[in-house]
Formats: structure tokens, sequence, C-alpha cells
């Protein structure tokens, strides 16, 4: 029966060989290049606070007249219990200027 020794550790024996020198290059070229691509493709989209508040504004303006009365208020809760704080003119309805200034302001 063979036996197999097991070779005694060297400054010969610890140096990497071409493909080991290759593969920490192929990965090095690959991160470098490849996985900052994918990890922007994976961090989520920054939202504009004047595009959200904007998008909220027109979701709640049910009949599209680019006001909000007290009862399409109702859909946005916080908003309808401060209805009449964020109604300065006192028209009875917010313009889409009074809603902004009211959601920026709290």
């Amino acid at each position: 029966m063979r036996t197999f020794r097991r070779p005694q550790a060297s400054a010969a024996n610890l140096t990497p060989s071409r493909f080991e020198r290759h593969s920490v290059a192929l990965l090095a070229v690959w991160t470098l290049t490849l996985a900052p691509g994918l990890a922007g493709a994976t961090q989520p989209k920054a939202v504009d606070l004047a595009e959200a508040i904007s998008a909220a504004f027109d979701r709640a303006d049910r009949d599209g007249d680019g006001h909000l009365s007290p009862q399409e208020a109702e859909h946005l809760p916080a908003v309808a219990q401060r209805f009449t704080a964020l109604d300065r003119d006192g028209d009875g309805k917010l313009s889409r200027k009074e809603f902004h200034q009211g959601i920026k302001g709290s």
C-alpha cells in the first residue's frame, strides 16, 4: 500500500498558481465593472417630496377640479382633521397651493 505524504509548507509552496491569480483578477474586474451597476439597480428610487405631495393631491381630487372639497379630503384623514386650518382663504376648499403649504408645514 502506498502512503501519501503531505508536502511541507515552504515559501515555494505558498505562491499562488496561475489559475488562482487569474481567478482573483477576474473576480476583481467583475466586481469593479458589473457589481456597481447591479447594486445601483437594486437601490430604491428617491422620491421627490413635491412629487409625492402632488400625487396625493391628485388621488384625493376625485372630480379633477383642482381643489379638494371637505368630502374629498376625507380620503386623507390627516388633511381632513386640519381642513379648516389648511383652508387659508376660507373658501371651503383646498387649492393645490394650500395643500402643498399645509403638508410641507406639518
